[in-house]
């Protein structure tokens, strides 16, 4: 097992819009095609190790949770303080 029982151990997988992802680094792995192909593996792994991954198995608490992004950025509310609530509203969350 590789989790100790004296550390509790918890991720927070960051999910970002696909589109977004390669259009940021599309000069990446040879182009935006060889760029995506590389996100997309990853992205096949990651989901392995987390399906495989869904609880601790000493506590039997959730190991990880999934934050989406856009639930943050700036750009999908109307003015600063809704997205600083929602900010706060995310940490919260993650804190408990």
């Amino acid at each position: 097992n590789a989790y100790s029982p004296h550390a509790e151990i918890k991720f927070i997988v960051l999910n970002r819009d696909y589109t977004e992802t390669i259009a940021s680094h599309r000069e990446w792995d040879g182009g935006p095609i060889g760029h995506s192909k590389i996100i997309s593996g990853f992205m096949i792994i990651l989901s392995r190790f987390l399906n495989s991954h869904l609880v601790d198995p000493v506590t039997g608490k959730k190991l990880w949770t999934l934050l989406c992004l856009e639930s943050i950025f700036q750009k999908n509310y109307k003015t600063l303080a809704e997205s600083n609530d929602a900010r706060k509203h995310v940490i919260h969350d993650l804190a408990t």
